[in-house]
């Protein structure tokens, strides 16, 4: 497995941004346990006074415990049900759960502000609002990590009986899975896994669970300079990679037009603005690509626009090397 100097260490450094969110999330808690209760309409109510005590005390646990699973992803990984033989998906614990922490702390405040500013009506509406939201946008995200949704459009990607896909960031198998249900292809299985990386663990467990061990080979290596010859493949997946690479994404697809063959043909599943995915994200869907961006940004880079459409909260277009 070749290495690569440039690959994120994410064993060792996980996701930074998530203590940001696991100190609001304390600080949040803190706020209901302490503040809330001390609300003169708060405070007459027994059960509002220990309730939030108990949600208060609820949100600090959530808050500590999921941010102490981002922080050991080693140690989250070994702690899976050993005797599961299904496959596990996921961006990791804060990520999917953290709309369901925000839902239960907007709830809350909603109640809190009822109960001693019953004036402001308006507002509290708004929060209630906001609060079905992040409890629509947690399952929403959590679906990420089933199984069931493991899946790729139905394309006319993979024309030939001894094709070999590359699955472009493949991160813990997801799309690998998916395109093993399909034709028996070999798949390379590319990302930038650093040495120890809990997605490497993750995705040779996936392989196993879906019995594509023999027909998979993970790589690893940068994604804006793949490490392979010249049209080397016969079609290319990329599933949620190239949303999340805005500076690289011009590069990354140059590169695949290189390694992919004349005719062979280039599937990308990327998160594009939508009401689910608001849900999910709210204003930070904002910054998501429209699909316009999307198509100019493949024919600037030489491929022909062969399909398009929406799939599992995602669009994905289906685009091909033409031959010259």
């Amino acid at each position: 497995m070749p290495t690569d100097q440039h690959a994120p260490n994410v064993a060792r450094r996980g996701h930074a941004h998530m203590w940001l969110v696991g100190l609001l999330g304390v600080a949040a808690g803190l706020a209901l346990l302490v503040y809330v209760p001390s609300l003169q309409g708060v405070s007459r109510s027994i059960l509002l006074f220990a309730g939030f005590h108990v949600v208060g005390a609820s949100v600090i646990a959530a808050s500590g415990y999921l941010t102490w699973r981002t922080a050991r992803p080693q140690r989250q990984l070994a702690r899976t049900a050993a005797g599961d033989a299904r496959p596990a998906f996921g961006s990791g614990p804060s990520w999917l759960n953290g709309p369901l922490v925000a839902g239960v702390v907007v709830a809350a405040v909603a109640v809190a502000l009822q109960a001693s500013r019953p004036a402001l009506w308006p507002l509290d509406f708004l929060l209630v609002g906001q609060a079905v939201v992040f409890f629509v946008g947690a399952r929403v995200v959590n679906g990420f990590r089933s199984a069931d949704q493991a899946v790729l459009p139905m394309l006319d990607l993979v024309r030939r009986p001894d094709a070999t896909v590359l699955d472009l960031g493949c991160g813990s198998g997801r799309s690998t899975v998916a395109i093993g249900a399909g034709p028996r292809t070999g798949i390379i299985a590319f990302d930038a896994f650093s040495d120890g990386d809990p997605r490497l663990a993750r995705l040779q467990r996936n392989l196993e669970a879906a019995g594509l061990q023999d027909r998979v080979t993970p790589r690893r290596g940068s994604l804006s300079q793949l490490p392979f010859e010249d049209a080397a493949f016969h079609a290319v997946v990329s599933v949620n990679v190239l949303d999340s690479r805005a500076g690289e994404r011009k590069s990354i697809m140059a590169d695949v037009r290189r390694v992919l063959e004349p005719g062979g043909r280039f599937l990308v599943v990327v998160r594009t603005r939508s009401w689910s995915l608001f849900a999910a994200l709210n204003v930070l869907v904002l910054w998501l690509a429209p699909p316009k961006a999307w198509r100019g940004l493949a024919q600037r880079n030489g491929f022909r626009l062969v399909q398009e459409g929406r799939l599992n909260h995602t669009w994905f277009m289906l685009l091909e090397r033409p031959v010259e």
